[in-house]
């Protein structure tokens, strides 16, 4: 009994150093295996109530069925606003998630950029769409611009529908 007792901690010990860091951003891989399929000029629209919500499209994509997975090159989405607006991504790599309709997007050696109709671009190395949450999120260093203002940061909460952002830490701004 003592063994186990000795053992059950120390799993519980491992678990909880271990499986409390936080999880960097979704390596995308080179190869995950063979595709199911390979498609030229991907094109992938997301609707919510008959309307156009969001849209992705990428130079080439590797989908994989059993691990419901795209893998996308030479990415860009479009979210359409309710009020005629609008919020482009672009990104050298992606992949999505065909069951949550989640995606990932990464620049490698350069900025993910993400421009809005109203004139406020950012710029990180990476950033997640969750589908459930609407929202935009990258853990990494960023920066905003926009009319009169200028704001470097670590961490981006971006809720599309209101387009409000919160940066997490480390944020200097400079207005103009």
């Amino acid at each position: 009994m003592l063994i186990f007792s000795i053992g059950l901690l120390a799993f519980f010990t491992f678990s909880l150093v271990f499986g409390l860091k936080k999880r960097g951003a979704p390596a995308i891989p080179e190869v995950i295996g063979k595709a199911d399929a390979n498609v030229g000029s991907f094109s992938l629209v997301q609707t919510n109530h008959g309307v156009k919500d969001w849209e992705i499209k990428a130079t080439r994509a590797e989908v994989f069925e059993k691990k419901q997975q795209v893998v996308l090159k030479d990415v860009s989405v479009t979210f359409q606003g309710r009020q005629g607006d609008s919020l482009k991504l672009r990104g050298e790599r992606g992949i999505i998630d065909t069951l949550r309709q989640n995606f990932f997007l990464k620049q490698e050696g350069g900025f993910v950029l993400a421009e809005f109709s109203n004139g406020y671009t950012v710029k990180t190395s990476d950033l997640t769409w969750r589908n459930d949450r609407r929202m935009l999120v990258t853990e990494g260093p960023l920066r905003i611009t926009g009319p009169f203002i200028n704001v470097n940061g670590k961490g981006l909460r971006l809720m599309v529908d209101n387009q409000v952002m919160t940066v997490s830490g480390n944020v200097q701004a400079q207005l103009y």
